[in-house]
């Protein structure tokens, strides 16, 4: 059975260009200049005080590790939230005008596969959005992600960030190359 964390398909939806380098290179963080470095670990920092102070009002099991299977994956992870209804994550940035950032949304669903929860709450800054998980979409996206994993180059997911990428040099180099096969990954789930 294949371990997978809930964050590793999040960084696949954000571009799966980059889960390719960080899966057969190294990761984003190895590559960074001392002051990206600094500035990424405020970010974190920053990121981990929103959650606190938003976890302490919600209601629930709050971030707690565990283990769980879904289809042919051990999944490893620590969801922000389970009720009993719902898996809460909380992402410190803002959220799209309509729906949810899709890494977000497929991070949460995946967690609601494992408890068994028919909706999933993603708290923005600004913010919450719920929405519905797709086991079929959840399926779909993993069976691409084990393709990546093996060793296939994406095409890659062109946005703002890639200024700001790591890999910015080494991926402008390859090209857009890539099959026309491969989907378009949304970059939003709307609602």
């Amino acid at each position: 059975m294949k371990t997978i964390r809930p964050s590793d398909i999040r960084t696949f939806a954000f571009c799966p260009r980059l889960y390719f380098f960080e899966n057969h290179l190294m990761k984003a963080e190895e590559l960074m200049s001392l002051k990206e470095l600094i500035e990424y670990k405020v970010k974190l920092i920053l990121g981990k005080a929103f959650h606190f102070v938003v976890e302490l009002v919600e209601e629930g099991e709050k971030e707690k590790d565990f283990e769980g299977t879904f289809a042919w994956y051990k999944v490893k992870g620590r969801p922000d939230v389970v009720k009993e209804d719902s898996v809460v994550e909380v992402k410190s940035s803002k959220g799209p005008k309509d729906g949810a950032w899709y890494g977000d949304y497929l991070q949460a669903s995946l967690y609601a596969a494992i408890f068994g929860k028919e909706k999933v709450v993603i708290k923005y800054r600004d913010g919450e959005r719920e929405l519905e998980p797709d086991e079929e979409e959840l399926l779909t996206i993993l069976q691409l992600m084990e393709l990546v994993k093996e060793g296939y180059f994406p095409p890659p997911k062109k946005s703002k960030w890639c200024e700001s990428c790591p890999f910015r040099e080494i991926c402008e180099k390859l090209g857009d190359e890539g099959d026309d096969w491969f989907p378009r990954i949304p970059y939003v789930k709307r609602a």
